[in-house]
């Protein structure tokens, strides 16, 4: 079998010293997820924390996440010898990205995030919603800060 661009990514990483990935499955790295797996021995995978919002739409269940104590991992990053970068503003983001790929070797870039603004797509259906509606009436942990973002983004919408 030929190996795919996850896989030769994969092994670049390793040929680089790179020994710990983090990051947050999800359909479009599937296949970088399976090159890890199938390397799991030589390159370790640990996922962050992560609402995991596609349980709440899709199967409407309550969060359920890995919480990592809050570190600056582009201070991390640059600490170890590579290149870190962080984006606070969203402003910023072409040009921090920008300078992250016009940087050689490995590079870490962090981005700040809303916690609790859920990712939505550009358009949702009525099941998505109800199952998103059950995971907050099944006890969402954080379902008030969810809810009231949401509400927020909808006034600033019409207004």
């Amino acid at each position: 079998m030929r190996d795919t661009a996850a896989d030769v990514m994969m092994d670049v990483l390793y040929d680089w010293g790179v020994e710990v990935v983090f990051g947050l499955p999800g359909d479009g790295i599937n296949g970088i997820m399976e090159a890890l797996r199938k390397r799991k021995d030589r390159i370790r995978f640990i996922q962050v924390r992560h609402f995991k919002w596609e349980q709440m739409v899709f199967l409407g269940n309550p969060e359920y996440g890995v919480d990592l104590h809050p570190i600056d991992f582009a201070a991390y990053a640059r600490a170890c010898g590579g290149s870190g970068f962080t984006i606070e503003d969203p402003a910023e983001c072409g040009d921090i990205l920008d300078a992250a790929l016009a940087t050689p070797g490995p590079v870490v870039v962090e981005a700040v995030v809303d916690p609790f603004e859920p990712p939505m797509p550009p358009k949702i259906t009525a099941k998505e919603a109800a199952k998103f509606a059950e995971s907050l009436a099944k006890g969402e942990p954080n379902r008030a800060k969810i809810a009231l973002t949401i509400l927020s983004d909808k006034v600033r919408e019409l207004v």
